[in-house]
């Protein structure tokens, strides 16, 4: 699992756990195309229907985050571009996974945030050292 360095913020550390377990319990048919492919993609309509109450972490965590971005613009005073005003469901939820064990939760979007990033497995120690 990531480090408290590498997900500084409880929301994060919170979602990338949940977000773990989902990658670890996938349906087995999720769980070949990802070993086979190292990706998955979902449509949003399809998390929703597979995968309900990841659809929810999802969309939860992308309104924090969402929110976090529109209460920096206000603090500073700037307008908050179109795309963020508003809370908008993502288009597609891909989980990525590389060789080293370092496995992504991508959420994308082309009305709000366009893409959110969320490691949820860190490279193991020892393919970092072999890398090195």
């Amino acid at each position: 699992m990531l480090s408290v360095a590498d997900l500084p913020d409880p929301l994060s550390r919170q979602v990338a756990v949940e977000m773990r377990d989902w990658v670890l319990a996938l349906k087995p048919t999720d769980a070949e195309k990802l070993n086979l492919t190292g990706k998955i993609i979902f449509s949003w309509d399809a998390l929703e229907a597979s995968y309900p109450d990841q659809a929810r972490i999802t969309d939860d965590y992308e309104e924090q985050r969402r929110r976090g971005i529109v209460e920096v613009f206000n603090q500073q005073s700037k307008p908050v571009p179109q795309r963020l005003a508003a809370h908008h469901d993502p288009d597609t939820v891909e989980i990525a996974r590389k060789h080293g064990g370092e496995c992504w939760v991508v959420v994308s979007s082309t009305n709000g945030i366009e893409h959110c990033y969320l490691e949820v497995a860190a490279p193991s120690p020892r393919m970092k050292n072999q890398a090195d």
